[in-house]
């Protein structure tokens, strides 16, 4: 019997090396494909936050006289120039000016008087230039309103910090307390488990699609099931093979992320400090086991999940289609935790599955993991893919089903 498998196992896995489309889509694409698109957003965000600090141009409505003193006093930065123009809003909206600056009519009167003078800062939402120039002059502004109430306090003798009752400082639980914890950067955390879980929903749905279908479609599977290897040699075969490709699709993308991870660390940490080879980032190699048994499982239940969609249908073309619910649904889990933190998944949420495997990565990225959750993730998943994995079986031992046309 296990022989048989084996026959089986090889002949898939060979016509998958043969294939250069499913080797450029389990292999190539990823590695290559998130260094390169985080590399133009790398290129992206860098050249909008240069274009701000170098080339932030501000027209003004209704200058008062003070203009002057805020162009020498406010805004006397570098990067930052004015330009005069009829239409400061048409400015903004054709891209000549990224801020206007609006005064009231008594602009002057209130400066004059010692009032407050409110300045309305415009800028256009649908331009990331605008966006980061509005954030350059706000702080400009405010830095010097500091400035300026320090020095007209100290005339008086008092200090600004005497002002200020409370000085609040933040610290972690783990500071304070001798839990570690990884500061695993936003997008990392984000970004892993959602990938993962996404590659093994679709990973192998090419695959199982033409081992099933296809064979139908081909008229082949009535050959198949009259040679010598048994139906459940041949089933286990061919649903190793999905599992295989599912995996594999799945490391070449961690795999993509890492190159990614070490060539853009202020990329995929949102411009954080490096936590990847930062001190403190360590993974418990027990939760290590744990996640790789959950993410196994997981793998080994959607693609179940992919050969009952394969066996039902009688096309490829229907089997695509029955697809598109299982990579909806797995969307929902996905989504629901993209930013839920490890400390967010309660321990009544380990028996829903999907969802706890995700829960299961963000601890073990965050250096927090909960070995309780972890085990009831683990045999809840087991239970589940026993379940899938019987249907499975008893529908591939349905010769309606499996020699319907």
């Amino acid at each position: 019997m296990k022989s048989h498998i084996g026959i089986v196992l090889r002949k898939e896995l060979l016509d998958i090396i043969r294939d250069r489309r499913s080797i450029i889509t389990a292999l190539i694409v990823p590695i290559a494909l998130y260094p390169l698109m985080f590399a133009l957003m790398g290129i992206f965000m860098t050249s909008i936050a240069r274009e701000a600090e170098e080339n932030t141009t501000i027209a003004i409505i209704n200058p008062p006289a003070i203009t002057s003193y805020i162009k020498e006093n406010v805004l006397n930065r570098d990067g930052i120039s004015f330009i005069d123009t009829g239409d400061p809003l048409s400015a903004l909206e054709n891209g000549d000016a990224k801020v206007v600056l609006m005064f009231a009519e008594n602009a002057q009167e209130q400066w004059d008087q010692g009032e407050r003078v409110v300045i309305t800062l415009i800028y256009d939402e649908n331009k990331s230039a605008s966006s980061m120039s509005l954030e350059l002059v706000a702080r400009a502004i405010s830095e010097y309103n500091e400035i300026s109430a320090e020095l007209k306090l100290a005339e008086r003798g008092i200090s600004l910090s005497d002002l200020k009752p409370f000085a609040p400082a933040v610290s972690t639980l783990g500071e304070l307390t001798s839990r570690t914890a990884n500061n695993a950067g936003m997008m990392l955390s984000m970004m892993l488990p959602m990938l993962i879980t996404l590659y093994l929903s679709i990973g192998g749905l090419n695959v199982s699609t033409d081992l099933f279908a296809g064979e139908k479609e081909r008229h082949t599977m009535e050959a198949l099931l009259c040679t010598r290897a048994g139906r459940n040699d041949i089933l286990v075969g061919k649903f190793i093979t999905v599992v295989i490709y599912s995996l594999v699709s799945v490391a070449t993308s961690v795999a993509g992320i890492v190159v990614a991870y070490t060539a853009f660390p202020d990329v995929m940490n949102m411009g954080m400090a490096d936590v990847m080879g930062g001190s403190g980032f360590v993974i418990e190699w027990q939760a290590a086991l744990f996640t790789i048994g959950a993410i196994m499982l997981l793998a080994m239940t959607f693609a179940a999940l992919q050969v009952i969609i394969s066996c039902w249908s009688r096309t490829v073309k229907e089997a695509g289609a029955y697809s598109m619910p299982l990579m909806f649904i797995s969307y929902i889990p996905i989504f629901l935790t993209m930013m839920m933190q490890s400390g967010d998944f309660k321990q009544r949420s380990a028996v829903i599955p999907v969802y706890n495997t995700i829960g299961c990565m963000k601890m073990v990225l965050a250096g927090v993991p909960s070995y309780s959750y972890m085990g009831i993730t683990l045999g809840v998943s087991a239970v589940f893919l026993g379940a899938v994995l019987g249907i499975t079986r008893m529908m591939f031992k349905n010769e309606n089903i499996m020699l319907r046309g």
